[in-house]
């Protein structure tokens, strides 16, 4: 099955707890993505950067579950987009600080992150987000992957002393 389905098999779960005796599951069903130590780098600013990036998408997910009109995810879209260039500059000026042998190659998968929201966007304000579930589903693969596979990578960089 669809994770991003089971999701929304979840969500429906949600609104029958008490009935199905899961109430005590409120709260955790309804992440996209759920931060734990497996995410966290040991890089304390870019850790909180990440946090808040999970904490964008999964607010995301929650408006479009809740059937919300697209206009309503505008502004958490806005966000996620801001919120990422910041935390990408404030990625990538490190790297460049700490002559990180991969900077050029991260910097292209920050583009790709950035292209493809700004697309996610463009799409929700002209079309009513069509492709909303397809977009989070990339979303979602994509900040966890990049956090655990390359950020992991510059992470061991900077706790080995490498410079």
């Amino acid at each position: 099955m669809n994770p991003f389905v089971g999701k929304v098999l979840l969500y429906k779960l949600q609104n029958h707890a008490e009935e199905y005796g899961i109430s005590h599951l409120r709260g955790e069903i309804m992440q996209l993505v759920k931060w734990d130590e497996s995410l966290a780098l040991g890089v304390e600013p870019f850790d909180d950067h990440h946090r808040h990036l999970v904490g964008l998408l999964n607010e995301t997910y929650d408006l479009l579950i809740a059937g919300e009109k697209p206009s309503c995810m505008e502004e958490v879209i806005d966000e996620l987009i801001d919120y990422a260039t910041y935390h990408f500059s404030a990625e990538e000026l490190w790297m460049v600080k700490l002559c990180y042998p991969k900077r050029e190659e991260h910097k292209k998968q920050h583009e790709e992150f950035s292209s493809r929201v700004v697309a996610f966007q463009r799409e929700l304000i002209l079309n009513g987000g069509t492709s909303t579930v397809e977009v989070l589903g990339f979303l979602q693969r994509w900040l966890v992957e990049h956090i655990k596979g390359s950020d992991g990578e510059y992470s061991r960089f900077m706790h080995c002393g490498a410079n």
